[in-house]
């Protein structure tokens, strides 16, 4: 096609195919897994190499061990939600994962009075420390819990209501949460892993029933940041205009975007 896009043969496909068609099949952009979780999750939108700026780090951090171990490094700059810089790993212990988070060259700038927040099933004991309390043994940093217990559907309408804001940038680096969201490729040692997604049956149809499965581990500590810096956001109260995420109206437990 000499005309490329301007092509009349293509212009013709382009006037009767679904936008989402017309890009795969003729614009040659990938196809993403039926029933990805992150559905507003956009490579041109989300994923930028945004630079780190003195503006102070918040950790969003998802403990495990079989699964990733995940430590998200965030700052909220200007309005936006910065995905500076990721720790995705298997069979590491918090120990470890510390002592990695120590050697990137943000970890000076995480704030002790708001270090951040992790997942609420690091208070648990398992006949020794918590996870929270050994971050605070070798952080010093008394890390949030979230208030109350996220079901995965409340969590995964929070994490697209704000993705459709265009306010979350994350660094092309992070590669754990963009996998999760199908955008990247995971870490070769994780290549049994799946993007996090709707259950299908057997006939490779959405289920339905809203189960998913997948790794979520990235995902599940940004939504646990999100819920806990912002409150709950409701698509009645949420404005798309840019402008600055804040608390609105209608009390601490919700948020809107002016």
């Amino acid at each position: 096609f000499p005309l490329g896009e301007k092509d009349p043969k293509i212009l013709a496909r382009k006037a009767v195919l679904d936008d989402e068609v017309y890009r795969v099949r003729l614009g040659g952009e990938p196809v993403r897994v039926l029933g990805i979780v992150a559905r507003q999750a956009n490579a041109d939108r989300h994923v930028h190499a945004i630079e780190t700026n003195n503006s102070s780090v918040e950790l969003a951090i998802d403990p495990g061990y079989a699964g990733a171990y995940s430590i998200l490094a965030l700052q909220y700059y200007e309005g936006q939600i910065h995905i500076i810089d990721e720790i995705y790993e298997q069979f590491r212990t918090t120990e470890e994962m510390i002592e990695e988070a120590k050697l990137r060259p943000w970890w000076h700038l995480v704030d002790v009075k708001q270090p951040g927040t992790i997942d609420r099933a690091a208070k648990q004991h398992h006949a020794q420390d918590s996870v929270h309390e050994k971050w605070l043994e070798h952080t010093e940093f008394w890390l949030d819990l979230s208030n109350a217990v996220i079901p995965v559907d409340d969590g995964i309408d929070q994490l697209n209501m704000h993705l459709r804001t265009d306010r979350i940038i994350v660094h092309p680096k992070c590669r754990g949460i963009l996998a999760e969201w199908d955008l990247a490729n995971f870490p070769d040692e994780m290549q049994n892993f799946t993007p996090w997604q709707y259950k299908k049956n057997s006939s490779g149809d959405l289920r339905g029933d809203k189960a998913v499965e997948g790794a979520d581990h990235s995902t599940t500590a940004l939504i646990y940041w999100l819920v806990q810096r912002f409150g709950f956001v409701t698509p009645d109260t949420l404005d798309y205009t840019p402008g600055e995420i804040m608390y609105s109206e209608y009390g601490p437990d919700y948020a809107t975007v002016a």
